[in-house]
């Protein structure tokens, strides 16, 4: 059943698994038709499972880190969204207010420090009304007590299964055998795009990510001498393609052509698991943001 755990699609949909952290500290439940990300990798790599049902995407990562509740304290919203920190028991939490995406989807998520660990909680829904969507955010539990309370209880069938015992998903194992940067696509560039994201209709799953490397890059005045205030940033809409490569990208704004370079290069790079159609894989396209803000003083001393 463990193996079965892993796999993408369930014969039993309606059936959730629970996962149990060492100890009971956290445990929370989220749909069998998955994927798992369980192996541990350069800069230790966090477990992390992407779950899918009916339109609903949830997201559960768990990393070590010896400061985490200092790291959580220092999280900034970077989208504007409106968020509170509080405490409950040994554990801070930092939980935004539930908000509208692009084409009115429904997101929210939660940030849990305590003893040593980072747990990172999402959920997206089509619209927010799902009952999977508040059956997710009703099954967190910390320290054995309910996180939230709902109104009325849900009875749920729930495999548990503790989170040593999860299997890494076949699907992981094969992006990671891909090499990247195979296939050379387009480049273009334009001044804005109406397609959104990765929310192309009709996807089982969006394009997964497992390995995005950051650009490699040296702002050319901090090699002439001391700077202040340095700023630069590029978007891009990105094509992932079917057969794990990265396709075309779409610059929709830049503000230093050799950051941009980059990033692109940085992109091609990429590991993931495509978007899923069905059973089939898909091509699809995401948007995504790179940006670097240095302050400096005196000859490359970085002021803290």
């Amino acid at each position: 059943m463990l193996y079965a755990a892993s796999q993408v699609f369930s014969q039993e949909p309606s059936k959730w698994l629970r996962i149990e952290t060492e100890k009971g500290e956290l445990s929370v439940a989220f749909p069998q038709t998955n994927i798992i990300d369980a192996e541990k990798r350069e800069f230790g790599q966090r477990f992390r499972v992407i779950a899918f049902e009916n339109g609903v995407e949830i997201e559960v990562k768990v990393s070590k880190d010896g400061n985490a509740r200092e790291r959580l304290q220092r999280v900034r919203d970077v989208d504007n969204s409106k968020s509170e920190v509080f405490k409950v028991g040994n554990y801070l939490i930092r939980k935004t207010d539930p908000r509208s995406l692009n084409g009115g989807n429904f997101y929210n998520s939660l940030l849990i420090a305590g003893n040593g660990h980072i747990y990172a909680l999402s959920v997206k829904a089509d619209t927010g009304t799902e009952p999977e969507a508040a059956r997710f955010l009703y099954s967190i539990r910390l320290g054995g007590k309910q996180l939230f309370v709902q109104k009325q209880p849900v009875d749920h069938p729930e495999q548990k299964v503790a989170l040593s015992e999860m299997k890494t998903s076949p699907e992981v194992f094969e992006a990671f055998n891909r090499k990247p940067g195979q296939y050379k696509g387009e480049i273009r560039y334009e001044l804005e795009s109406k397609d959104d994201d990765s929310r192309t209709e009709g996807l089982t799953h969006s394009a997964i990510p497992l390995d995005r490397p950051l650009p490699r890059y040296t702002p050319q005045p901090l090699r002439a001498g001391p700077i202040r205030d340095f700023s630069v940033a590029v978007k891009l809409k990105v094509q992932f393609r079917a057969d794990g490569q990265i396709g075309d990208i779409i610059v929709l704004s830049n503000s230093d052509k050799e950051f941009t370079s980059a990033a692109i290069d940085a992109v091609r790079k990429s590991v993931f698991v495509p978007a899923r159609r069905g059973d089939e894989y898909v091509d699809s396209f995401q948007m995504l943001e790179f940006s670097l803000q240095l302050s400096y003083i005196g000859f490359g001393i970085p002021i803290r």
